[in-house]
């Protein structure tokens, strides 16, 4: 008997401990540095009236403009287009600096079945003007007014 009573305690035991190892805790410490910025304005990022060509089956394929006037796709032309000018900037932009910015930044007014909706990428900062590129989905359902908005920090 007293053998049995060994047994079914050592195996008590080494089940306690099988649960025991699923069990895990840790302790994170969190460190971080904030840092206050100085604030600079921007006018809209205007990308004026962009005329997309269909192809010989009545289809609008994806298209790209910028705000230098290039154009892809089915993107004919762009006209009144302005990048947006900053002022106000603190950071010298002649030495290195690195500006912050969303990859991509989805716009809303303009949406396709197949691709979603068009968004700006590419977005960059030249003389005090910030550039982008306006993506065009694919099978547009209909033309509109596109609009969005986004943050940008500059760190010297």
């Amino acid at each position: 008997m007293r053998k049995y009573f060994l047994l079914t305690a050592v195996a008590m035991l080494a089940t306690s401990n099988a649960s025991a190892a699923t069990n895990e805790s840790a302790n994170i410490q969190v460190i971080g540095n904030i840092v206050n910025t100085s604030s600079f304005s921007c006018s809209e990022l205007n990308f004026g009236n962009v005329y997309l060509q269909a192809d010989d089956t009545g289809y609008f394929g994806v298209g790209t403009a910028d705000t230098r006037g290039n154009t892809t796709g089915s993107v004919a032309n762009i006209t009144d287009y302005n990048p947006a000018l900053c002022t106000g900037i603190k950071a010298d932009l002649t030495n290195d600096y690195t500006l912050i910015v969303p990859e991509r930044i989805n716009l809303t007014g303009v949406e396709s079945d197949v691709d979603g909706f068009a968004y700006l990428s590419s977005i960059h900062l030249l003389d005090y003007e910030l550039h982008g590129t306006l993506n065009i989905p694919a099978d547009l359902k209909e033309g509109g007014e596109i609009s969005g908005s986004f943050s940008i920090v500059i760190i010297q």
